[in-house]
């Protein structure tokens, strides 16, 4: 069953639903919010008080795009409501654009392959953190969420062709980092 359904059956009633929602996308909601509060538990605040919004219904999935999207998009406008209380600096990082590609999407079945996809992923992500917030945010949901450009776009409430440009620049950051450090 799909999450926009799972999502319903609660509207319609069944409390126990929004717990299958809840360990479906918190893990990933944390990390999220991880990256945009610099540290975890304000991110789990801030799943949290998703989740809070969610249940008691304060926001409502219309059915537009997909759930998971929306629900991100809560979360997003939940972290720039802390941020909007400090503020966060972030430095450039070192990552090819051929590492990058390379990441991008990964899985496998084989335990010890898996391993090091998933260290290399981790390593990737405290990399990519120090980013600019909003390449940063792009990169992110593009890499480990594997959000579309169109999607991204409407979680973070940009234009499409921003998505794209971000993408571009994150990458030459990232390049022009890598080519210093040689």
């Amino acid at each position: 069953m799909n999450s926009e359904e799972v999502y319903r059956r609660y509207l319609q009633g069944e409390e126990e639903a929004i717990g299958e929602i809840i360990r479906e996308y918190n893990k990933g909601l944390v990390l999220y919010a991880t990256s945009m509060l610099g540290n975890w538990a304000d991110a789990e605040d801030a799943v949290q008080e998703t989740f809070v919004k969610v249940a008691l219904r304060d926001r409502v999935y219309s059915g537009r795009g997909t759930f998971k999207a929306w629900l991100y998009t809560v979360t997003k406008n939940c972290c720039i409501d802390r941020l909007r209380h400090r503020r966060t600096l972030l430095q450039t990082v070192d990552i090819s654009d051929e590492e990058w590609e390379s990441l991008r999407g990964l899985a496998s079945e084989e335990p010890e392959e898996a391993y090091m996809v998933e260290e290399t992923k981790e390593n990737l992500h405290e990399l990519i953190k120090q980013l600019p917030p909003e390449q940063y945010d792009v990169m992110y949901l593009y890499a480990f969420e594997e959000f579309t450009p169109e999607e991204i776009a409407k979680i973070l409430g940009i234009p499409r062709r921003r998505v794209y440009s971000l993408i571009g620049e994150a990458r030459k950051e990232l390049g022009r980092a890598d080519h210093e450090k040689i």
